[in-house]
């Protein structure tokens, strides 16, 4: 019985990983007209894709429909028009987490400043 078990929760996470789906984008204002599929895959490549932005600390955000969507795109492909709206507000939420990141190591480096000056 507990090699069943075992078997199942096995077959579970082959399941699993098999329906993970991943698309990274890259947007470079200046260098780019719209935001460009760079990367995209299925199972074990999606979970590539996933460690490698975890490791890069790059935000990663889970979307099923827009990724069913970009998934479509073929990679170095900039993004169509219509889906400008949706991912704006992706990069939009992106670009907030960045900021509130910034902020706060800026804040951790004066804290850290004023103790050194103190000692």
């Amino acid at each position: 019985m507990q090699q069943r078990s075992k078997v199942d929760v096995h077959d579970k996470l082959r399941q699993d990983l098999a329906k993970t789906e991943a698309v990274a984008l890259r947007y470079d204002q200046k260098e780019e007209g719209a935001p460009k599929v760079v990367a995209k895959g299925q199972g074990y490549v999606a979970r590539r894709i996933l460690e490698v932005a975890e490791r890069e600390e790059v935000p990663v955000v889970s979307d099923p429909a827009l990724t069913k969507m970009l998934s479509a795109l073929e990679i170095g492909m900039e993004i169509p028009e219509e889906f400008y709206p949706v991912v704006a507000e992706v990069l939009a939420f992106v670009y907030q987490l960045d900021r509130h990141a910034m902020e706060k190591n800026r804040e951790i480096l004066k804290q850290s400043e004023e103790k050194n000056r103190k000692a």
